[in-house]
Parts: structure tokens; C-alpha cells; sequence
């Protein structure tokens, strides 16, 4: 026997699982399985966690941040 563990975003998990239900064949076994031991984590880790392999340096650039930010507000 063998398996196959598929992670599937929460949006479309309905509908999979509804496929899978209605599949009509001998020696399918559909095991769910629910991550309940994911933690619960603050916004600040979520985003944390979502740039942390991220390389961007957007303000690397400006050398005056006091400069860069009076520029922009005239901008407006």
C-alpha cells in the first residue's frame, strides 16, 4: 500500500475532499488528517514568518531618510 499526503490551502479544502469522497474505488482509503498543533501566532510573527526569506531592500537606497520623507509628503 502506498500513500500520498497532499497539503491543501483551507480555500479549495471542500472541494477536495469532495472529489476525493466521490472517487468509487477498491482500495482507496482517504485518511483526514487536521492540523490542530499549529500555534496560533500574533500578526507581527505572521508577517515575520511570510518575509523571512524574502531579499528585498527597498530602503537601502535613500541616504536622508528625514529628506526622502519630506519628498514625499510634497509630492502630495
Amino acid at each position: 500500500m502506498k500513500s500520498v499526503k497532499l497539503q491543501i490551502d483551507d480555500s479549495i479544502y471542500n472541494n477536495i475532499m469532495f472529489l476525493l469522497n466521490n472517487l468509487k474505488i477498491n482500495g482507496l482509503q482517504i485518511i483526514e488528517q487536521k492540523n490542530e498543533n499549529i500555534a496560533v501566532s500574533t500578526q507581527k510573527e505572521l508577517f515575520q514568518e511570510l518575509f523571512r526569506h524574502k531579499q528585498v531592500k527597498v530602503f537601502q537606497d535613500i541616504e536622508n531618510p528625514v529628506l526622502w520623507q519630506q519628498q514625499q509628503r510634497d509630492e502630495w
